[in-house]
């Protein structure tokens, strides 16, 4: 345990990382079109391909930032809150159910160490 909560926090940011460069290598010819057609208000609802890449993106950076704010809070307090692994766990679950064959296990793996890690602190 003691390696998972020093770490829980470069776990999120390697899982956005990893979600962000593979958004980005594979989905070229969307991220052409979107230069192309200039970046403001390049994205709609109603074209599917640039929808999903958009969010699968942002989705990259808001794991990378949930790290940051993670570590950043266990270097200052020694834990995480409770709250913190709760909601990553409620919303990986989620998404596990509507996508399981998702890497979004990974998030629940991540999420259950980060409840581990507020557990520990509240001893």
């Amino acid at each position: 345990m003691h390696w998972l909560k020093h770490h829980v926090g470069e776990l999120l940011i390697g899982t956005g990382v990893i979600h962000t460069v593979y958004s980005v290598a594979t989905q070229r010819p969307i991220i052409a079109g979107i230069w192309r057609d200039g970046l403001v208000n390049s994205v709609h609802d109603d074209d599917h391909e640039r929808f999903g890449w958009l969010w699968f993106t942002t989705t990259g950076f808001i794991f990378i930032s949930s790290g940051v704010l993670a570590r950043s809070h266990i270097r200052q307090t020694g834990t995480l809150p409770a709250s913190f692994g709760a909601s990553l766990l409620a919303a990986s679950l989620f998404n596990a159910a509507l996508e399981p064959k998702s890497g979004t296990w990974l998030v629940v793996t991540e999420a259950a160490i980060a409840l581990a890690v507020a557990a520990d602190g509240a001893r």
